[in-house]
């Protein structure tokens, strides 16, 4: 072999070296399409895991619920309440328990030996004797229960010491008694039982016979 030739041979082993080099310096392959891809898109299946859970959780809001098809009267107890009082209800049946609770809170005191007694029974004397402390206990009874009828049939969701069913009645015959007691201070001897007692009287009668006209419908 000649000078020439063995000088040529390492120019090419060299050319071969090199030309290797460069694909093992490129280090890792590059990616392929479908690892650049990313994660992969999820498919119905996935989507249906991800949404079950959320939806199950919704359920039980979603079935406590009103129900339209019960009766619009029907309370969650069974029981049937009164449809909605006119609007025109609610303050003249405010008005009525705010008398009301007055009236009661007068007869309390009175039961209690207040020296309230020239503006009440006649203003025969300032202590009310026993037996009409007896009846001033039971009138305050009966006009706080009258009280809670009246805010009851005017649309406020109270309790009532009377069955809904006689909340009406129970108003009319609460402002037709109110009407007599009006009639009652008047004739009154003590100047401040008149003076006091017959307007408030007259008042409780109004508002009452307001409550029971405008209050709540018996259901049908």
């Amino acid at each position: 072999m000649s000078d020439a030739a063995r000088t040529q041979l390492p120019l090419r082993a060299g050319t071969t070296d090199a030309a290797v080099a460069p694909a093992d310096a490129s280090g890792p392959s590059a990616a392929t399409p479908a690892d650049a891809s990313g994660p992969s898109a999820a498919t119905p299946a996935d989507v249906t895991s991800a949404v079950t859970p959320a939806v199950t959780s919704l359920a039980p809001a979603v079935a406590t619920g009103p129900d339209t098809d019960a009766h619009p009267d029907a309370r969650s107890d069974g029981s049937t309440r009164h449809s909605s009082a006119d609007p025109g209800a609610r303050v003249p049946s405010r008005v009525a328990a705010a008398l009301l609770g007055g009236v009661s809170a007068f007869q309390v005191a009175l039961a209690a030996g207040a020296p309230w007694g020239e503006a009440a029974w006649g203003g025969a004397s300032a202590t009310v004797p026993a037996g009409l402390r007896v009846a001033s206990g039971v009138a305050a009874i009966v006009w706080s229960g009258g009280a809670l009828v009246a805010l009851r049939l005017g649309g406020h969701e109270t309790w009532a010491p009377v069955p809904d069913r006689w909340l009406r009645r129970t108003t009319i015959g609460l402002a037709a008694w109110s009407g007599v007691g009006a009639l009652m201070n008047l004739a009154s001897p003590s100047v401040l039982e008149r003076a006091i007692w017959a307007p408030t009287s007259l008042a409780m009668a109004a508002t009452l016979a307001l409550t029971a006209a405008r209050g709540r419908r018996d259901p049908s």
